[in-house]
């Protein structure tokens, strides 16, 4: 005798092929509800389906008054009930089975429509009238390739309506007009006042800075110019000049008497005349690491019976003077820099753009398309061609964009950001030649795994921030941090790309123009408040967040409601529970409200705790997903696009590219 639940059937014990359960005749089939939907069975459905059939066995297996306590132990025993009980233990687990079967089923229907809602741009996926750009719908004439894609990718989002899932569209950039070159102009035009002073202060003051670690790199104009701008302050013996802890806004240098230098009240040494302090807090912005009075990195005090005479400077006139202060703050060494420049130009320079051929596109973005390109006769490397359309770069009034980001792709020597080998032009294009990141968009791996996982989140960060360091040391402002804008290479590791929203700032100055993408930008930049590189770490846990989530935190309708989301603040935002602690508070210190109050140690942070940072930046660390490419030329890691159906943009002879 058998059970049968749809499709599996589980043999029961009997001695008959028709016996009696407790008065109740049972055939080879107890047969179960009809309504049950056997192609649709989920784990919750199943159970019903057994309680279904649990409620007559257990009425059948009860003993009936007229039975008697030998009748029952004849017809089932205690192994007959432990038969039916593992019997329905393995139809759960068959169904669970099936269940996960389905699941991955969905997440494979799922991908396929993110690919085709990716790169193909739907006013509604679910409208039955939406259509593809471009495409054109004839009656009685045959589908056209692209028209059946769409009605795939429809009938997929009809068929997974209404399921959450993480963002699947790439996000896009925008951007306001940049500031003038008037007014750059003006600001870099700005006068500080200046002091007379004998030529013993003079010297004084430059050989101090020539004896400073950090200061004595300057250039000597910058050197004179501090000279000139500083002026003298007096401070009474025993007056504190530097508290510990206080946010430092003033570079000292010692004139005249004795200062003592202490940390947590306790002595540390005595400076005297011809030394800098006060430094390090202008240099880091940090606060006061010890008091001195007349110090700050400790607390300084004037020891001197007489009292102190110092030279001083502000911080807003010290930035102003020093362009390198960014080489400074970080000692990175640029010298390497012309040296790479040089071979790269000499390598290209007389690489034209009919040398090129191209191969396939990897991508398409908001100025035109980046193809996969061969140099005639060299088959065993590749590049992209990032090719943009000059009339709607003016259009746009983005010039001063693009300019900048040649000049700032063109200087960059990281090992995290995509080179860029040699530019051209003609009539109707602008054409960038770089290397080749074969490995694909993070985003796109992103959109198909869902959401990564604790330690892969950790290693992408960590190759953004490498990058961050660098541009950030050269005070370059990158402003569109996005999965997007991250490249794999053939070795797994992350590079930054597209630096159309890249900016040099100078020293100590803010800039106001509103780019970046909706989901990233920072509050101040929103309210027009001016944002500086701190707007980057803002975005860098955004990043974190959706690299560990599959979305954005801030996300909205539209880019309105989501800036709103945004000015609501990190802590408005439910954080899930897959995002670990120090995930979390990593986060939150990123996307602070008050730019100040960002961390920007991000290495130093606990969740880093046991990162091999030196692995990253030797690139000996093994990245966690190694991206498979067989050849030079292979794009198997980036998705499908169209060709480019748009007709030939109008001419461009305005003059304004010359330097491009």
């Amino acid at each position: 005798m058998r059970l049968c639940f749809g499709q599996w059937c589980i043999p029961w014990p009997g001695r008959n092929r028709t016996t009696t359960i407790t008065g109740v005749p049972t055939t080879d089939v107890l047969p179960l509800p009809e309504d049950c939907d056997y192609d649709n069975v989920s784990v919750s459905s199943a159970v019903d389906v057994l309680s279904a059939t649990e409620e007559p066995m257990t009425r059948a297996l009860q003993p009936s008054e007229a039975s008697s306590s030998a009748d029952m132990a004849a017809s089932v025993d205690a192994q007959d009930l432990k038969t039916l009980l593992e019997a329905k233990d393995t139809l759960i687990r068959n169904l669970e089975t099936l269940l996960q079967a389905r699941n991955n089923e969905i997440q494979e229907l799922r991908s396929h429509l993110d690919m085709f809602q990716s790169v193909f741009p739907f006013s509604n996926p679910v409208s039955p009238t939406s259509t593809l750009h471009h495409s054109h719908h004839v009656a009685a004439a045959p589908v056209h390739p692209q028209q059946s894609q769409n009605l795939v990718a429809k009938s997929l989002t009809s068929l997974l309506d209404g399921i959450a899932r993480p963002r699947k569209q790439r996000a896009q950039g925008i951007s306001a007009e940049p500031q003038s070159l008037s007014t750059i102009q003006e600001l870099s035009q700005k006068k500080f006042p200046t002091y007379p002073k004998n030529d013993r202060s003079r010297e004084l003051i430059k050989g101090a800075i020539l004896d400073n670690d950090f200061m004595k790199n300057l250039e000597s104009t910058q050197i004179r110019e501090i000279v000139d701008c500083m002026y003298p302050v007096e401070y009474a013996s025993d007056s504190i000049i530097i508290k510990e802890g206080d946010v430092g806004s003033i570079v000292y240098v010692m004139e005249e008497g004795r200062v003592e230098v202490s940390r947590e009240n306790k002595y540390l040494s005595t400076m005297t005349s011809g030394k800098v302090f006060g430094e390090l807090a202008i240099l880091y912005n940090c606060k006061r690491t010890a008091t001195i009075k007349d110090l700050r990195t400790a607390n300084i005090i004037a020891c001197d019976p007489d009292g102190v005479s110092c030279l001083v400077i502000d911080r807003e006139t010290f930035n102003q003077l020093i362009a390198g202060l960014d080489e400074i703050r970080t000692r990175y060494k640029d010298d390497d820099v012309l040296g790479r420049m040089s071979s790269t130009n000499k390598e290209f320079q007389n690489l034209k753009l009919s040398d090129l051929q191209v191969l396939a596109t990897l991508g398409v973005g908001g100025f035109g398309r980046v193809e996969l390109v061969q140099v005639n006769n060299d088959t065993s490397r590749s590049f992209a061609l990032k090719q943009m359309k000059k009339s709607q770069i003016v259009e746009t009034r983005q010039q001063q964009h693009i300019m900048s980001e040649k000049e700032i792709m063109g200087e960059a020597n990281c090992e995290f950001i995509v080179k860029l080998f040699k530019t051209f032009k003609d009539q109707k294009y602008l054409y960038m030649l770089m290397e080749s990141c074969l490995g694909g968009e993070l985003w796109t791996i992103l959109r198909d795994k869902g959401h990564f996982d604790d330690s892969t989140t950790r290693f992408y960060t960590g190759c953004v921030v490498e990058a961050f360091d660098y541009l950030h040391s050269r005070n370059i402002i990158y402003r569109d941090l996005k999965p997007e804008n991250l490249l794999l290479d053939i070795t797994g590791y992350v590079k930054l790309v597209d630096f159309g929203f890249a900016k040099k700032l100078q020293n100590g100055r803010k800039t106001w123009t509103f780019c970046g993408t909706p989901e990233y930008v920072a509050p101040e930049v929103i309210l027009n408040r001016g944002h500086d590189i701190s707007a980057d770490y803002w975005s860098l846990g955004v990043l974190m967040f959706e690299l560990l989530t599959g979305t954005p935190p801030f996300t909205g309708a539209d880019p309105m409601k989501t800036y709103n989301i945004i000015l609501k603040g990190i802590d408005a935002i439910e954080f899930p529970r897959n995002i670990t602690r120090n995930a979390r508070v990593l986060i939150k210190k990123l996307c602070r409200d008050n730019p100040a109050e960002r961390l920007t140690e991000v290495q130093k942070h606990k969740w880093f705790d046991g990162f091999n940072w030196e692995g990253l930046r030797n690139r000996t660390l093994t990245p966690p997903i190694l991206p498979k490419v067989r050849s030079a030329i292979d794009t198997s890691n980036f998705d499908n696009y169209p060709p480019d159906a748009d007709s030939p943009p109008p001419d461009d002879n305005s003059g304004w590219d010359v330097n491009f």
